[in-house]
């Protein structure tokens, strides 16, 4: 531990200025080894002082010998000038060992430089250090199985294949991490530098499957064509040194036209002592393709990064953690609710106000009990506390608590702070953290729904309203009816809440219930458009997106449409981020948001939405790919957006779904083609467009061919959308060259088919190729009088209108041939 502020702190029981401490076993003892100016202290676990003999000045270290097998060991030896109560030998276990003697060895130099006015080296061996005492883990020494090596790097070591031969730097002979066998398969691993665990959503980095995303695309790059086969959770099925960190992890696989990648990303949290800290590591492999799509290597690439992941571990093996920091800022609050759970189920470590917490969970049952909400009864829950009839009690009494570093005064900046921990910490106890599948936000918020008594549902609407603990930037929290606190202008600049339960609220629908019943139809579109405006977390950002795609925005015009475009210029935003989940979903809101509203469409082109989903079109994520398709799908039915889509170079990658990949067993969705088919349908309305894309090299023998070989009708009926739209005006003889291929297919595709879009759609095709004579003969080979007969009486308008041209032009073609002509 280097904190300044602690070192500051601890530095008055030593009377002399520290420049390390940590967590030790010293002969077996669980002590404190503190790093001074002048000499080694050793503090009793509670950190009350130094311990007697515990002050050990550097001028009395013989020599320090530091164990070859354990990464955890040293011995200290003193000399003869010791004092009495000094131990001649310190056999000292530290999961920091090589920081901790780090410290020491600068601090030792300063001290003999100080009193010898010389410079000297500081005395320590390395060898094997025989200490019976040891713990078990420490001297626990693990060998690989038949038929693998051990590799140590970067602090940790791990088991590969004896097949796999090691790749070290020319000049320095240090490994590189990269491990290659005789068939080309090759496997590495990269740790990163370990952070601050707080710092991960600072620095963007929670998502473990975007980060996965982005380092094998990193990897990916140097290949022209590539897509994600697969991608999924992976959990690590060993802890050989008994490691208390946690460890999570996210596989996924990629497959290029030559090879297949696979990377494991696996991140270590909660790291020991201070269980404060985490550290990311990523398990690359690659290889040839083999087999049919590949899927013989990828299984073989998913077989070595498995082994190499379960088998990692740190080198230093020692589980001891800082009990007495954890437990402080776990009583402080200072924690989010995975930090909190984790504290809870693996090191039994749980705030010192867990009590009045129990009683605040046992006391909201026994409201629904009261209020008769079936299934409910707080007997059976936490025996030992009592509950009240109102939870708010427990809350006003602990809001008042004397906490560490609070300021007593009622309004004072850290009171009020410590008022927010408590919601958030009551939050987590209420949504599975006390009573883990038992009681959640979402059992509260259904007995709201179906609560008789008024006095119990706003009691538990009090309750609901506290955990958000939402209130203006420039005011204490306030209890108020949600719907009249989502009114409150103040919000508009700047408002706070507990992030983790909005979202909740969100998912299970209980603000738009809330607002719902107020007579503005729009209130909860605007609240999303405020919430977003002001929401920097990731999962938060997510979860408002997922309500406006699923939204039912009433189509209204003018003053009140235009005051949901405040939202645009936002989910732009979180469009052109690094995070691809992220913007496909921002992509999915706008669809909705710009379907049938023509104003809509003009804010997202000027704020250049169109120029940022086309690159998408190209990328690896299909997800995005099928929403950046259909926002343009939805801009390209206006003239003016249709300009803006030709300019930005959206036909060649529209193009480009609709082709077969390079990449063996892969290709796009139907609804993927189905879409680009429509985008490219709308965009050749328009003359100028229609020749531009008519002249793309292989356009026509693209879409025919999805005709020819997609299954669906879907995928069918849009093709023949697009081919009908490309046709218009265009000559006979470019009709004729696509009707001599595609004639007899929607001709015995109409002849069975009911589907209504592929039924007008193929009708419309073969209208616009009947204006052809040859076409016309071509028709009357492929029977199309039993498809026109079988439509001649059809319901839709349309569909007999077009029934009636092709007939007409049969007709013609007939009375010709007749003629000779």
């Amino acid at each position: 531990m280097t904190t300044t502020a602690v070192l500051q702190a601890l530095s008055q029981l030593t009377e002399e200025p520290l420049r390390f401490i940590g967590r030790v076993k010293v002969n077996g003892v669980d002590l404190y080894l503190a790093v001074g100016k002048h000499a080694l202290f050793l503090l009793d676990e509670k950190l009350h002082g130094v311990i007697r003999g515990g002050r050990i000045y550097y001028a009395h270290i013989e020599n320090v010998v530091i164990d070859t097998v354990s990464k955890d060991l040293f011995q200290i030896n003193t000399n003869e000038n010791r004092p009495p109560n000094c131990l001649p030998v310190m056999f000292v276990e530290s999961g920091e060992r090589d920081k901790l003697l780090k410290y020491a060895e600068v601090c030792w130099k300063t001290d003999f430089m100080f009193r010898m006015n010389k410079v000297a080296q500081f005395p320590f061996h390395i060898t094997r250090v025989r200490y019976r005492g040891a713990s078990r883990f420490s001297n626990l020494f693990l060998e690989p199985p038949p038929a693998y090596r051990k590799c140590n790097y970067r602090g940790y070591f791990f088991f590969v294949k004896e097949a796999y031969e090691e790749m070290v730097n020319e000049l320095t002979g240090m490994s590189l991490g990269r491990y290659r066998d005789k068939q080309k398969r090759e496997v590495s691993v990269k740790v990163g530098d370990a952070i601050p665990v707080l710092a991960l959503d600072v620095k963007g980095k929670t998502d473990l499957k975007e980060l996965a995303r982005l380092a094998i695309v990193a990897r990916a790059k140097e290949d022209l064509d590539f897509r994600i086969t697969e991608s999924r959770t992976y959990t690590k099925k060993a802890n050989l040194t008994n490691d208390p960190a946690s460890w999570t992890c996210w596989e996924m696989h990629v497959r290029t036209d030559k090879r297949e990648l696979g990377v494991i990303y696996a991140r270590r949290k909660y790291i020991p002592p201070l269980m404060d800290a985490c550290q990311d590591m990523i398990v690359y492999a690659f290889g040839p393709v083999a087999g049919k799509g590949g899927g013989q290597e990828a299984a073989e690439l998913h077989a070595v990064m498995a082994e190499v992941v379960d088998t990692l571990c740190p080198e230093s093996s020692s589980p001891l953690w800082d009990k007495i920091v954890v437990q402080a800022r776990a009583d402080a609050l200072l924690l989010d609710w995975e930090t909190y759970n984790w504290y809870q189920n693996r090191l039994s470590i749980m705030p010192k106000c867990v009590t009045e917490a129990q009683q605040f969970v046992k006391s909201l049952i026994y409201v629904m009990e009261l209020a008769r909400i079936p299934d409910w009864s707080a007997k059976s829950f936490f025996p030992e506390v009592q509950a009240r009839k109102d939870p708010m009690g427990v809350i006003n009494e602990l809001n008042e608590m004397k906490a560490e570093g609070v300021i007593d005064d009622g309004n004072s900046e850290s009171r009020q702070n410590w008022k927010r921990k408590v919601s958030e910490y009551f939050a987590f106890c209420v949504d599975g953290g006390l009573l883990y599948g038992r009681l959640s936000l979402a059992n509260i918020i259904s007995a709201v729904d179906s609560c008789d008594s008024a006095a119990y549902k706003t009691l538990l609407m009090k309750v609901l309203d506290y955990l958000l603990y939402l209130h203006p930037k420039d005011s204490n929290y306030f209890y108020a009816p949600m719907a009249q606190k989502f009114g409150d202008r103040r919000l508009e600049d700047g408002f706070r809440f507990n992030e983790k339960v909005m979202q909740v609220y969100l998912e299970t629908n209980y603000i738009k219930t809330q607002l719902d019943l107020t007579d503005d139809d729009l209130a909860f579109p605007r609240f999303l458009v405020l919430l977003m405006k002001k929401a920097s977390n990731v999962s938060l950002q997510e979860a408002i997106c997922r309500q406006f795609i699923k939204a039912e925005i009433p189509v209204v015009a003018g003053e009140v449409d235009a005051s949901l475009t405040a939202v645009v210029p936002s989910l732009v935003d979180l469009l052109n981020a690094d995070n691809h989940s992220l913007a496909s979903l921002a992509a999915g809101a706008l669809v909705n948001l710009s379907k049938n509203r023509d104003y809509m469409k003009n804010v997202i082109v000027n704020e250049g939405g169109i120029r940022i989903v086309i690159p998408y079109l190209s990328s690896r994520d299909e997800k995005l790919i099928l929403n950046s398709c259909k926002l343009l799908l939805n801009c390209s039915k206006t003239e003016n957006h249709r300009d803006n889509i030709m300019s930005s170079g959206a036909v060649s990658l529209l193009i480009r779904l609709l082709q077969d990949s390079s990449v063996p067993g892969w290709q796009y969705s139907d609804e993927v083609v189905g879409v680009a088919s429509m985008v490219i349908g709308n965009l050749a309305q328009d003359a100028n467009h229609r020749r531009t894309i008519f002249n793309f090299s292989g356009v026509l023998d693209t879409i025919i061919a999805v005709m020819r070989n997609r299954d669906t009708e879907f995928v069918k009926c849009q093709a023949l959308f697009a081919l009908k739209q490309l046709l218009v005006r265009q000559s006979e003889g470019d009709k004729d060259r696509v009707g001599t291929q595609i004639i007899p297919l929607v001709i015995q595709m109409l002849s069975t088919s009911n589907h209504r879009d592929l039924v007008r759609n193929g009708l419309a095709a073969l209208n616009v190729m009947s204006s052809s004579h040859s076409m016309c003969l071509l028709m009357i080979n492929s029977r199309i009088a039993e498809v026109l007969e079988r439509f001649r009486f059809n319901k839709e308008r349309d569909i007999t209108e077009k029934v009636t041209s092709i007939d007409k032009y049969i007709r013609k073609a007939i009375a010709r041939q007749e003629n000779g002509l």
